[in-house]
């Protein structure tokens, strides 16, 4: 049983580290769109998140920490008025909130 259940957790703490490097890289492209207030080019950066089954939502945030845009899977969580303060795991959940950044500016926040 211990055995099983480390195994569990090394599955989990590998797809939390796959779905902080997605994160990762989705603020990087989602940076232009929060930036330039484009809503289309925002939304069709978030729809990218569909093919990564484990992501329940994801919610853009403007530099104002006002909700942008987001991705919701059907009957899924909604997106809070504004951003939690930081990523939190725990054994059934990993929320990630990372700042999108355009140069040396923060231009908005990206939580799943």
């Amino acid at each position: 049983m211990r055995a099983s259940s480390q195994a569990r957790a090394r599955g989990s703490a590998d797809a939390a580290l796959e779905v902080h490097e997605s994160v990762l890289r989705g603020a990087v492209l989602l940076a232009g769109g929060a930036e330039v207030q484009d809503a289309r080019a925002a939304r069709e950066n978030l729809a990218v998140l569909e093919i990564r089954p484990r992501i329940q939502f994801a919610c853009l945030y403007d530099a104002t920490g006002m909700l942008f845009e987001n991705f919701q899977r059907p009957g899924g969580a909604v997106c809070p008025p504004r951003p939690p303060a930081e990523t939190t795991i725990g054994l059934r959940r990993y929320e990630v909130v990372e700042p999108v950044i355009s140069g040396n500016n923060t231009v908005g926040t990206l939580f799943l």
